[in-house]
Formats: structure tokens, C-alpha cells, sequence
């Protein structure tokens, strides 16, 4: 069977992937807007270009489809849904001139190269970047307000096409002085403020880095990324994560960037 000989049948396959959802060609015949007839001369015209029997006829009121039809209109509708992923793609990569982008405060040093190098590489005519903190990073990104965000955990269970790991990061704790010093995230989702203690909450990370290091406390501070997982009791993956609605070739720019910047 030859291959190019079966790409005028384009339109033929189209009717048997909608016909065969129907129990027989009489019930199908009123759905695809075709004669009993018509149906059959189509589905007839395919099992002879294809040398497959796609009706069972030995039914004695009507016939039905065979598991080859069935099969055979699957392969089809597969083939129609990457032909239309694929048009996608092709239409998001001639669009593509944003990105929105939110990181944590403590990925900063690594994501001003990042971004220079995937504005660069992909060409594009705007590009922003905002800090949160860990829950109104994942909220943000839940919702679309992002596209690509730069952060320690996954946002959701959603298993993710487009993930890329950056490095590791672990907590350097602090315990120098009398007042407790925590991130937002640390206070309110953590839970980890203690009764005893006079408290610091604060939501930036160079605030908390000046009261740690210059003033004393009791608290934790993040670690540069480092490439290989260390051997530490409190340690993050750093991770990029992306929505699916951005394009195949951006997300193959940033996946490239990676190794340029790290």
C-alpha cells in the first residue's frame, strides 16, 4: 500500500471518523449528512484503497463496524490533533513577543542573566519580571497571570509539560540573637512563629538578609543555587515552570539559556 497514493482520501477518512461513533451506517448516515447510499460507496471506496473490511455485513438486518474501522479512525482523529497542536504551535511561535514572568527575591541574581539571555535569543519586544513571595507567586500563576515563574515548589499537582530544574538550595539558619526574623511565607503558611519570641516578618529577603547579618537573630536565609543537591536537612529544588500556552520554540530557548547561565 502506498502512502501517497492514500492523501486524496483525506476527505473519506474525515466521514469515517465521524460515522463510526454511531452504532451502525444507517444510524450514521443520518448524522454526517450523507445518504445510506453515499455512506456506503465511501466506506466501500476505502476498503478497497486500503484492502481492509471496515463493515461487518454478516449481520442479517444491518451491518456494523469492525474493530479495523474503529482502529483506523482513531489513527485518523490522532492525526487531526497534532495537524491542529501543531498549527497552534506554529501560530503562537509567529506571536510570541511577551513574556511575563514572576520569580522569588532570592532567584534574582540568576534570573537578570536569564532574562537577558532569553530577550536576546528570542527576540522579544517586552518582557516582565516581578517578585513575590511562594503564595502569591503559585496564586498568580494558577490564575495566568504569568507565563513562566522561577520558583522552590511546584505549584499545584498538575504534572507540567514544561519543567526544568535549575539547581538546589538549602536554609542557612541564623541563631544570634533575640528576635525571631521571618518571610511572609514563613509566618503565615509555615506557622512557625514562636510565643516566646519577639517577632520580625517581613516579605523581603534583603531586609531579612540586613537584620540576620548586621543585627542578629534567630531565623534562615537561602543558599545560593548549587548545582548538585547538597547534604543539608532543609533543601529546595529551584525550578523553572512554564503554562502550555506558550510556545514549543520559547520553551526550547529557555531550556537552551540553561546551562549559558547557570
Amino acid at each position: 500500500m502506498n502512502i501517497e497514493d492514500l492523501k486524496h482520501l483525506s476527505w473519506e477518512f474525515s466521514v469515517l471518523q465521524k460515522a463510526v461513533t454511531f452504532k451502525n451506517l444507517s444510524s450514521a448516515s443520518l448524522h454526517v449528512r450523507l445518504s445510506q447510499p453515499q455512506l456506503s460507496r465511501i466506506i466501500a471506496k476505502l476498503e478497497t484503497s486500503l484492502g481492509l473490511s471496515l463493515l461487518d455485513r454478516s449481520a442479517k438486518r444491518q451491518s456494523s463496524w469492525t474493530p479495523q474501522a474503529r482502529k483506523l479512525a482513531e489513527i485518523y482523529l490522532q492525526h487531526q490533533r497534532r495537524f491542529e497542536e501543531d498549527l497552534q504551535s506554529l501560530h503562537q511561535d509567529t506571536q510570541t513577543k511577551t513574556l511575563r514572568v514572576a520569580i522569588l527575591e532570592g532567584f534574582v541574581h540568576i534570573a537578570v542573566r536569564y532574562a537577558q539571555e532569553i530577550m536576546r535569543q528570542a527576540k522579544l519586544e517586552f518582557l516582565e519580571i516581578d517578585v513575590h513571595d511562594l503564595n502569591k507567586l503559585e496564586e498568580l500563576f494558577l490564575n495566568e497571570n504569568y507565563d513562566v515563574i522561577m520558583t522552590a515548589r511546584m505549584p499545584s499537582r498538575k504534572k507540567y509539560k514544561y519543567v526544568r530544574s535549575l539547581g538546589w538550595q538549602m536554609l542557612v539558619q541564623f541563631e544570634s540573637g533575640p528576635e525571631q526574623v521571618l518571610s511572609s511565607f514563613e509566618y503565615y503558611s509555615e506557622g512557625l512563629a514562636k510565643k516566646d519570641n519577639q517577632i520580625v516578618v517581613s516579605n523581603s529577603l534583603e531586609f531579612r538578609r540586613q537584620w540576620l547579618e548586621k543585627r542578629g537573630g534567630t531565623g534562615s536565609l537561602p543558599s545560593q543555587i548549587l548545582p548538585e543537591k547538597p547534604q543539608a536537612k532543609k533543601i529546595y529544588e529551584v525550578m523553572i515552570v512554564a503554562h502550555e500556552k506558550i510556545s514549543q520554540s520559547l520553551w526550547s530557548t529557555i531550556e537552551k539559556v540553561g546551562p549559558q547561565v547557570l
